[in-house]
């Protein structure tokens, strides 16, 4: 009787120790699945995502690539993961939309095991646009955004547009590493489009809008031509002239030019008369204003 009142007690003992360490095991298989632990960071402010959706893709042989699944970070930024054939070549990456500007940044491919950190975003851009002759604000003002390529040539991203203060905040993939971009808008006054120049880094950039501005007035009624041309040439040391660019005026009889190296280099304007077409000079014009 002593015997057979051991072993009932013992059963369920038996019992609940073996369920116990049947759920540790299976804890540690779990566990051990994951084998990729990625730390979403802002590349803007260097802050942890937590809470942050953020999608894995499959790079392809061929290039292209395929969805795999939607994660989103815990409390600490973090996002565990079981990639499968990382060992074998097959490489993976992440996207996710930045809590700046919302577009979708896309991280370096996932080729190997561990931890990593992936940088949702990079350093603002921040551009102040104004006017290069009275410094006043370009508000609401249109800015094309450019990427300057190897070749040479630029790349058409998307247009934007200034806040009150004439100011943009551009999160920008690759810039101050190598990656460089240009913006393009119109002057205040007048039809050439002006550029800002090679940007290369992060941080404070102003945009100065031209720094020549030329009314066209009649002679005769002393009164504003509008959409006019002007020519404006160079004036060479050897006295001659070379031709530049032109704009035409707007309503009010303005057009607005950026001309280069002012300080060291004289420039003239030419505009042809409203009676015979003959083309008419300006004095020579060596400082902004």
């Amino acid at each position: 009787m002593h015997t057979k009142a051991l072993t009932n007690q013992s059963i369920p003992f038996f019992i609940n120790s073996f369920f116990l360490i049947l759920i540790l095991f299976t804890h540690n298989i779990y566990a051990a699945n994951h084998n990729v632990s990625i730390t979403l960071v802002s590349g803007a402010t260097e802050e942890i995502l937590s809470n942050h959706s953020v999608t894995l893709y499959k790079q392809l042989i061929d290039g292209t690539e395929q969805r795999v699944r939607s994660f989103t970070s815990d409390d600490q930024g973090t996002v565990l993961m079981t990639l499968i054939g990382l060992e074998q070549g097959q490489h993976y990456f992440l996207k996710s939309k930045s809590i700046f500007d919302g577009r979708v940044k896309k991280s370096k491919l996932i080729t190997s095991t561990g931890l990593s950190i992936f940088k949702v975003g990079n350093k603002l851009l921040n551009v102040t646009v104004t006017s290069g002759i009275d410094n006043k604000p370009l508000v609401n003002q249109a800015v094309t955004l450019y990427q300057l390529l190897n070749n040479g040539s630029r790349k058409g991203l998307r247009t934007i547009n200034t806040d009150s203060n004439g100011l943009l905040t551009l999160d920008l993939p690759g810039l101050g590493s190598n990656t460089n971009y240009e913006l393009r808008t119109l002057p205040k006054y007048g039809s050439r489009a002006i550029y800002s120049g090679q940007i290369t880094a992060t941080g404070k950039f102003a945009f100065k809008v031209g720094n020549v501005r030329v009314k066209a007035i009649n002679g005769q009624t002393n009164s504003p031509i509008a959409n006019h041309k002007i020519y404006a040439y160079k004036h060479n040391k050897d006295g001659s002239i070379s031709w530049l660019t032109y704009a035409s005026t707007d309503a009010s009889g303005f057009a607005d030019f950026q001309l280069d190296n002012l300080k060291n280099q004289a420039y003239l304007f030419k505009a042809p008369t409203l009676s015979d077409g003959k083309l008419w000079s300006s004095d020579l014009v060596n400082k902004a204003g």
